[in-house]
């Protein structure tokens, strides 16, 4: 299958774990474009790289996975995401002040 990658491929090429990866699957976040109906296997493509990409890095500054689906939700309009990434900041800006 070309520009498909296995979840382990895709795992390992992220350094994130198979268990996030089925997470993500489970939770609707980022869904296989394909699992293999005779092993299961799940399978991604290249095109799905950049939302793993922000998922990741809405991850590392902290963003729940709730509120990552809300954030990639394709309905949010613009100003209800600046509002999402604004309340962010300032919460963290808390944090780090206390």
């Amino acid at each position: 299958m070309d520009n498909m990658f296995k979840i382990g491929e895709i795992a390992q090429i992220f350094d994130i774990s198979v268990r996030t990866m089925r997470l993500y699957d489970k939770m609707a976040l980022l869904q296989p474009e394909y699992v293999d109906p005779d092993t299961g296997y799940r399978y991604y493509t290249d095109k799905q790289i950049n939302k793993l990409k922000t998922i990741i890095g809405l991850r590392k500054v902290n963003f729940s996975i709730a509120q990552i689906q809300n954030i990639l939700n394709p309905i949010l309009s613009y100003e209800q995401l600046l509002r999402i990434m604004q309340l962010k900041k300032l919460k963290t800006k808390k944090r780090l002040t206390n």
